[in-house]
């Protein structure tokens, strides 16, 4: 299924409060409309992107990856772990942002984040997984979240 027809099955789930559905294109974007929003006033994101355990794939060039990454080790693993011969080097743009550069102070305590995609659960290498990684940060901020 298509991921604008998830974001509608999704939106459907919400019957409280302003919903908002935002296209998001790079990491840096992701961070800068999220970190805009006053605090505690997020009380439910919904991510809908192609994944992997380390990162959100967001990408305007082929093997360059823009997207939501959840640190430099994982950085270096996926760059070793995508790129071929064939395929040439896989890369992270100017674009691509950590998952700690989000203000979770803008999330309400009992925040729901949700990412629909897939592969963003479950690591091969050490460190967090996308999931662990925004447990932990809305954790480091005082928030009990649901994530």
């Amino acid at each position: 299924m298509p991921f604008i027809l998830r974001q509608k099955n999704v939106a459907n789930d919400y019957t409280d409060g302003e919903k908002r559905s935002i296209k998001i294109t790079t990491g840096a974007d992701m961070v800068k409309k999220i970190n805009a929003c006053a605090p505690n006033s997020i009380l439910s994101l919904d991510i809908f992107s192609h994944g992997t355990p380390y990162s959100l794939n967001f990408s305007v060039n082929e093997n360059e990856n823009c997207g939501l990454v959840t640190g430099w080790v994982a950085k270096q693993g996926l760059r070793f772990h995508y790129s071929s011969l064939e395929d040439g080097i896989y890369n992270f743009s100017a674009d691509s942002r950590y998952v700690s550069d989000i203000n979770f102070n803008v999330f309400c305590n009992e925040a729901r984040i949700q990412i629909h995609g897939c592969n963003t659960a479950k690591g091969f290498t050490p460190g967090n997984t996308l999931v662990e990684e925004f447990s932990e940060q809305i954790y480091i901020a005082n928030k009990k979240s649901l994530t």
